[in-house]
């Protein structure tokens, strides 16, 4: 052991020498700093994964249509088409090849839409943005028509259907175009296709339609988490713990573990923060702390205050307990 390792490790640096024990000299020696940890940092760190998840996610399913695809008799075509949105509006009415609604299934699983504004609306969708404005086009436009119907039009129209664009119609008033349609919106579109399609090929039987819309309409339930019986983790249901049997353990909620116990009843969970009745508890809680103009509030004040509140387009808590107190507030304590 001729040389000494040296270490001087900090919270957001290490600092390292060798030293040679028999010249007492110091051979080489070093500071590495490393950048401060952020909330931006896991941020950054959670897209990341969950876009790798989807890819991953992407490719299962993609990977079961296939098999689904074999298993029926049927081969997979060697070539691909830049038509996808012609193909799919000729085959809701006529009949297309199998090779072609291949192509065009296997583009249904690839793009499958949002799931989040399945139950979006006019009244639901709120705000000016372009985004919102898109939305909103989209939900009127598909009252009546199919979403590749919307795109074709669009794409012979505009020039293209993807991302965000902007129109002037016939009145001279802009229009924002979005792209972003709804899961439901695409599933009745295929299963317009496959009623369509079955007509004229006897191979897509009615298990194989029923087998492609699970495919299609499988999503990972948010209390689930990652992982799954084959891949096991811990942030998942499906944990790496066993039990006395020697068995894996599989949890049915994994948030269950994650919210804190009752101070007052311990076998009870907690209630979320936003909730409605822990914001109430709160408020009142702080009302009773307030002492104003040298007294406290009565209850009927209390609950003068609690309805101004839900009624209050914004909430000036000064302004509303004045109000409802009917006085002027002089000390607030």
């Amino acid at each position: 052991m001729k040389y000494i390792l040296a270490l001087d490790i900090g919270v957001a640096s290490v600092g390292w020498a060798v030293i040679d024990k028999e010249t007492e000299t110091v051979v080489e020696a070093c500071s590495n700093i490393f950048p401060e940890a952020s909330a931006a940092e896991n941020q950054l760190r959670r897209e990341m994964r969950q876009g790798r998840r989807g890819k991953r996610r992407r490719k299962t399913r993609l990977d079961d249509f296939n098999k689904l695809w074999k298993k029926n008799g049927l081969s997979i075509p060697d070539f691909k088409s830049n038509k996808i949105v012609e193909l799919k509006v000729k085959a809701l009415r006529e009949e297309i090849s199998l090779d072609e609604l291949y192509l065009i299934l296997y583009s249904y699983l690839k793009h499958r839409g949002i799931s989040y504004l399945e139950d979006a609306n006019d009244e639901s969708v709120s705000g000016t943005s372009a985004y919102a404005n898109g939305l909103k086009v989209n939900a009127k436009a598909l009252e009546d028509h199919y979403p590749c119907e919307i795109q074709k039009d669009r794409l012979e129209t505009v020039g293209k259907y993807r991302g965000q664009t902007q129109i002037v119609d016939d009145n001279g008033e802009v229009i924002d175009l979005s792209n972003v349609i709804t899961v439901s919106a695409y599933r009745r579109e295929i299963q317009k296709v496959l009623e369509t399609q079955k007509k004229f090929h006897d191979k897509l039987t009615d298990e194989f339609c029923d087998d492609y819309i699970l495919i299609f309409n499988r999503k990972r339930k948010y209390y689930e988490g990652p992982g799954n019986e084959k891949s096991r983790t811990d942030y998942g249901r499906y944990t790496t713990k066993i039990d006395e049997n020697g068995n894996y353990i599989n949890e049915d909620n994994i948030f269950e573990k994650l919210i804190g116990k009752c101070s007052v009843y311990p076998e009870e969970l907690r209630a979320a923060g936003a909730s409605y009745t822990a914001q109430e508890f709160n408020l009142l809680n702080d009302l009773n702390n307030l002492t104003i103009n040298g007294r406290k509030l009565e209850e009927d004040e209390k609950h003068a205050i609690v309805e101004r509140i839900k009624i209050s387009n914004t909430v000036n808590m000064r302004k509303i307990i004045a109000d409802c107190m009917g006085e002027k507030i002089e000390d607030f304590r």
